[in-house]
Parts: C-alpha cells; structure tokens; sequence
C-alpha cells in the first residue's frame, strides 16, 4: 500500500472517527475476479504513449510566466472532499543558448498536515532542454529542490531521464501527481515481496471543460481554441490489485487524463485513484485526485 494510503488512515479516518458510517461500510471483496490480467509493460507503454500524445508539441512551447495551478483531494464515502495540498508551479526563468533551454520552476506549495492546518512552503528546480544531442549538461542540473519536476525535457520521450538514467526511468511529467499511491509499483516494486497485478487497461479519446479559472482569463490560459470548447483529452483507465499487503487481495483503480490543449506542466489534468481501506473491521472507500484547477501558458521573453 502506498505511503499516503497509510498515512491517510492515520489522519483523515479518525477526524471522521465519530461520524455515522456504518450504513455505508463495506465487506472485503474475497477471492473476486479482477479480469484478464495486462503485462505491467502494457500499461507502462500505454501511460507513455499518452503523454507524449498530449505534450510533443507543448514541451517546445514552454515560456516564461507557464502557470499550473493543481489542487490534490481525499473523499471518504460519500463525505465531502478534503483539499489537502495546493500546488502552484511557474516558469520564472527561461534562458537559452544554441545547445539547450534552461527552465527554472517556482513552486508554491500548501500542505494539510496532522493537526488539520495548511502549511506552505516555496522551492525552485531547474529543468533543461535540449536543442541538440547531448546539450542538457549534468552541471545544469544542480540545485533542484523539487524532486518531482523533470530535471531534463525530453521532446521526444518526455522522460525525466538523464544519458545513463538510474533508477530506470519515471513516468516524467507525471512523477509526483500521483507519487503517494501505489500505481509507481510499477517502476519501484519491482524485487519486492508485495505482489501487484493490473486489470481492465482502456485508453480513451475524449473531452473535458476548460477549467473555470481559465476560462475568467482574458486569453483562456493560451488556449487557441475558444473556451467554450471543450479539451481534447487522452485517459488511461486501468486497475490494480494488491495480493499481498492484507488478507485478502485489494484493487485500486486509476484513470489519468492527459491534455494536449494544456501548457506542458498541466498537461495532465486530472488523475484520480480510488481504493478501500480498513476501518473498524469494515472496509471504507476512499477516492484521491489531484485536478488542474488553473492554468496559462505564459508568454515570449524578449
């Protein structure tokens, strides 16, 4: 189970420790059939896939003043949603010479912590992309204090990958949005003594609203189509299954919805996991998102 999904029962669960929830608990689900099972590197490829789909053309377009604005969410039940983190990333530097483009990020962040009051805290990370083969150095690379924004921006692969990447490579852009739950058992389980399985993989092509802060800015975020339109979109839907973790295996299910009418931090605008946890010898649901809330693309540095 995922560092937050543990910390989520040690925090959220008992301020509802009180509240009626007995009519809506659940038993464990014991011995279900989860479906045909998916190859983990099915799912990593369809994931891959869609965030190059939704950012080969934005991650060349990234100017000075880009803005993300993202809000991460817990709901027990049918209870209403808790906002547990805010982040706020932009672009503030953009410098650029004949072999890369060197990005710094500004990031904004405010944090729910145990006693139930918002902390925030500021950091910067740069992030290099490369004109020409080779010209992000490891020298650019020094001083990043967000560890979840790419450190190299690749327009090909979207990788935050560097020539002799180690550990193999994340999901990019992606790393961080949904780092506290159990989906990077794809990439970070591997040896250990939990067993995960995947289920039910869909890639979908569909659409969202554009988000209403973005639709209060005068030029809609950047966007060229009107804000009244709705966002082409690419989702990924898949579920896994934990065998080993508790008694009886436990599905989370996922879906992450990419955006190639996004800027390229925003780019994925919505990912959400949903799970049961333990309660009282019952079972509760639990569903965490995080959404892009608010978004611009920026504008040309002189």
């Amino acid at each position: 189970m995922g560092l937050y999904m543990k910390k989520i029962k040690t925090t959220l669960l008992l301020t509802v420790a009180g509240i009626a929830l007995c009519a809506c608990m659940k038993t464990p689900e014991i011995n279900k059939d989860f479906g045909p099972e998916v190859p983990a590197e099915s799912l990593k490829d369809a994931l891959n896939q869609a965030q190059i789909e939704s950012t080969y053309l934005s991650v060349q377009n990234i100017k000075q003043g880009e803005f993300a604005y993202t809000e991460k969410t817990s709901q027990i039940e049918n209870l209403y949603p808790i906002v547990f983190r805010q982040r706020g990333d932009t672009v503030s530097k953009k410098v650029e010479d004949e072999k890369k483009i060197m990005y710094t990020i500004t990031r904004e962040l405010r944090e729910l912590d145990s006693a139930g009051h918002m902390q925030g805290s500021h950091s910067s990370s740069d992030a290099c992309l490369a004109k020409t083969h080779g010209g992000c150095d490891q020298k650019d690379l020094v001083g990043s204090t967000a560890p979840d924004v790419p450190s190299v921006l690749n327009p090909i692969t979207m990788f935050s990958v560097r020539d002799n990447p180690s550990p193999p490579p994340d999901f990019g852009i992606a790393a961080g949005h949904l780092q506290d739950l159990s989906w990077r058992a794809i990439t970070t389980h591997s040896g250990d003594s939990i067993h995960w399985t995947y289920h039910k993989l869909r890639k979908i092509y569909s659409s969202i609203n554009t988000p209403s802060l973005v639709q209060m800015r005068p030029d809609c975020g950047g966007r060229k189509n009107p804000c009244s339109s709705p966002m082409q979109t690419v989702e990924v839907r898949f579920d896994e299954v934990d065998w080993t973790t508790e008694k009886y295996p436990v599905k989370y299910s996922y879906v992450l919805i990419f955006s190639p009418e996004a800027p390229f931090f925003a780019s994925q605008v919505m990912s959400c996991g949903s799970t049961t946890v333990p309660f009282r010898n019952q079972r509760v649901a639990l569903l965490q998102c995080e959404t892009v809330k608010d978004f611009t693309a920026g504008h040309d540095t002189p």
